[in-house]
């Protein structure tokens, strides 16, 4: 059996063009990462587990998240006990100490209902109580120290997971003989895995919190932003790709610590670190060290900054402008015939309001248009005319993103005020901590 997956969209804090731009005159964090041996971390990273005639492109970031479930339910076993939320979209269903079933919900801001919130296609009710919670209990038992093998259960439960994290346009096809390339790729990087695994967590007092959910990233727009682990006062993210884009990624770090220590101000964070599984090593850094010497407070200024000019330009951005952007973005020509059809953003610029202008208004057009086509089965109609009726409910369509765009954007800005307040307070202990 077939089934769609979909590849994974990142969190772009601290990844934007805006503060790319803005932030280009400040050093680069890339030295301070050092790995076991002191070394520079990335300039010393050897590439130990390829994927090539193993995978596809499309795949590949399947398996990466697949390596992080591994991962982490491996760092769990070490320390001997369970300390991870529910997965994304999967959650075990116990009843009186059994389990029961695999509960399906959205992600956070999917609405219950929407067609991201309903259990993805070819997923059927008897697969996700089958499969899944098969998977979950497998994965569960490993955790807990059963001798079981997990890796083709971590490929399905990120195949599954990453459904409820991307965007429908990216599904493609892969076959159940994908999950073994996956689960064979998944092995591979584990062997290098193991022994780092076991020197995270040498105790079973270790503080290890899995998936930490990053509160003030819905300030960023990215209200599921997380940290992979959180191991004894380190934040820990998982890179299992072949060319980290190390300036990038070290940014984004630093703005997860930034905002992580701002809401957790009793946790000593003292050190930022990548576990870089292609290449079977760490690339670790001090926040002392960071404090210190790296501009942390005009970092963190840019960030903010960089954030409401965006927001601001898309409150000020005309629903003209909109549309032109939404036709670029889509690349969809068909309802702008010249001779039929006349620009969706003018013809409400000249209504001078807004979801209410009728195709008549500014273009002749046969009576049957007046009938309601929203539902979009205009099949019956000539062409011309179905392009007509596409336009009418492209036009709908584009009204309620655009006014449901503008009541998000409020939102956020109220958040990222928040947020910023909570900024100046840290960094004044920053700047505090930098001066002792």
């Amino acid at each position: 059996m077939k089934r769609e997956v979909l590849s994974v969209t990142l969190s772009g804090i601290a990844h934007s063009s805006a503060f790319q731009k803005a932030r280009k005159y400040l050093p680069s964090l890339v030295p301070y990462f050092k790995n076991e041996r002191g070394e520079p971390a990335f300039a010393n990273a050897v590439f130990r587990y390829p994927v090539r005639g193993l995978l596809s492109l499309r795949e590949t970031p399947v398996s990466g998240e697949a390596f992080k479930l591994w991962f982490v339910a491996y760092l769990q076993r070490e320390l001997g006990r369970q300390v991870e939320p529910s997965l994304l979209g999967m959650h075990r269903v116990t009843r009186e100490g059994t389990y029961d079933g695999v509960k399906v919900s959205p992600p956070p801001g999917v609405a219950a209902g929407s067609v991201m919130g309903a259990p993805p296609i070819g997923f059927a009710p008897d697969v996700v109580d089958g499969e899944l919670h098969a998977a979950l209990e497998r994965r569960a038992r490993f955790i807990h120290g059963a001798n079981v093998d997990i890796y083709k259960d971590c490929a399905k439960m990120a195949e599954f997971s990453l459904r409820f994290k991307t965007r429908p346009e990216l599904r493609m096809d892969v076959s159940e003989d994908a999950f073994d390339r996956i689960a064979a790729d998944v092995r591979n990087m584990a062997q290098g895995a193991v022994p780092a695994a076991r020197n995270l967590v040498k105790l079973e007092q270790t503080d290890l919190r899995i998936w930490e959910l990053i509160g003030s990233g819905a300030a960023f727009g990215y209200s599921d932003a997380a940290i992979d682990a959180v191991v004894d006062g380190c934040l820990l993210e998982i890179k299992p790709v072949r060319n980290l884009a190390a300036f990038g990624s070290s940014d984004q770090l630093l703005a997860y610590y930034i905002l992580y220590a701002m809401e957790h101000p009793d946790r000593d964070i003292e050190h930022l670190g990548f576990y870089m599984a292609r290449h079977s090593t760490f690339a670790m850094a001090s926040t002392d060290e960071i404090v210190a010497s790296f501009p942390v407070y005009e970092f963190g200024y840019l960030l903010f900054q960089s954030e409401h000019q965006a927001l601001m330009r898309k409150v000020e951005q005309t629903f003209t402008d909109f549309c032109e952007y939404k036709r670029k973005a889509a690349g969809a020509r068909a309802w702008e015939v010249e001779d039929e059809i006349v620009s969706v953003g003018r013809r409400y610029e000249r209504a001078g309001r807004i979801g209410v202008t009728e195709i008549a208004e500014v273009r002749r057009v046969p009576p049957i248009m007046r009938e309601d086509v929203s539902a979009g089965d205009y099949s019956f109609l000539p062409l011309h005319m179905q392009h007509v009726a596409e336009s009418l409910r492209i036009e709908r369509l584009w009204v309620e993103e655009y006014e449901a765009r503008r009541e998000s954007v409020a939102r956020q800005l109220e958040a990222l005020r928040q947020t910023r307040e909570q900024w100046q307070q840290f960094a004044g202990r920053l700047r505090n901590i930098a001066t002792v």
